[in-house]
């Protein structure tokens, strides 16, 4: 007889981001027939073994790997030996990357990823990280920024694409414009819907051409240059609290997270050796 599993599959809708969700399964056995989706599934194992059946191709997943089943694919999904596992799901929809494909190649193009990624290391950590976003950030931005940027490599490098993804043209007056507007407006929620309108482009599209020139992500940019205004707050009044909420961050822990990341230390240790 089968031991008992606590299994606990749940649903995580974006907010912000009406056109992804986030599955979590937690000790999950169950297996699952051949089955389709009208969404495209990227997954990621974090704990445990999956055998994944696409297109005859039965793969056993392990913790890291990362799994893509394409809008449409018919799939198989089993536990071996009735062991069970965990997992994240990105849920998107199917219009989502057709949308992107047309803003890469200028024209409507079928965009099919490949089923299976492993020992990747990077993309990895970067899924994760993207994962950790949506279902955590404060920040809108954050979020958009780092899922635009996650399927952009999955197309460029993991779709039937990659051979032909061509050439955009930068634009640096577009990038100073946001950069000058970001600026101004640092300590407060700024959107890439935001930006790309004052840009005159695609969300998508600034995306890229922001950290193709500027070398890092616009929300990246932004943090920054609440951290930099922060550091010398932080000497003047000597309250993280106050500093956190003036500089537009959630609460104290959330701005402390990026305070230490970028800095090197935490706000409280800035204060003491450098008053």
């Amino acid at each position: 007889m089968r031991k008992q599993q606590k299994e606990i599959l749940t649903v995580n809708r974006i907010p912000d981001i009406p056109f992804a969700r986030v599955v979590s399964g937690i000790d999950i056995i169950n297996d699952f027939p051949r089955h389709i989706h009208s969404d495209i599934c990227i997954g990621i194992i974090t704990r445990g073994e999956r055998i994944i059946s696409v297109k005859r191709n039965s793969v056993l997943l392990h913790r890291d790997d990362i799994f893509i089943i394409n809008s449409g694919e018919p799939h198989i999904c089993t536990s071996p030996e009735n062991t069970s596992h965990s997992y994240y799901v990105i849920i998107l929809e199917s219009g989502f990357i057709r949308d992107i494909a047309q803003e890469i190649f200028g024209r409507r193009r079928e965009v099919l990823f490949e089923n299976f990624i492993q020992k990747d290391k990077d993309l990895t950590l970067r899924m994760n990280e993207l994962i950790d976003s949506l279902l955590n950030s404060e920040m809108p931005m954050e979020k958009e920024s780092m899922l635009y940027s996650f399927i952009e490599i999955l197309i460029r490098y993991h779709s039937n694409c990659e051979q032909n993804i061509p050439d955009f043209k930068k634009n640096s007056r577009i990038i100073q414009k946001a950069k000058e507007h970001i600026d101004n407006n640092f300590r407060e929620e700024i959107s890439l819907a935001e930006l790309s309108q004052i840009s005159g482009v695609s969300p998508f599209h600034f995306n890229r051409l922001f950290c193709s020139e500027v070398g890092i992500s616009p929300h990246s940019y932004l943090i920054h240059r609440r951290i930099e205004r922060s550091k010398e707050l932080l000497l003047k009044s000597g309250s993280i609290v106050e500093v956190s909420l003036e500089m537009g961050f959630a609460d104290q822990s959330h701005f402390s997270r990026f305070f230490r990341k970028i800095v090197g230390t935490t706000p409280g240790n800035y204060i003491k050796h450098n008053l």
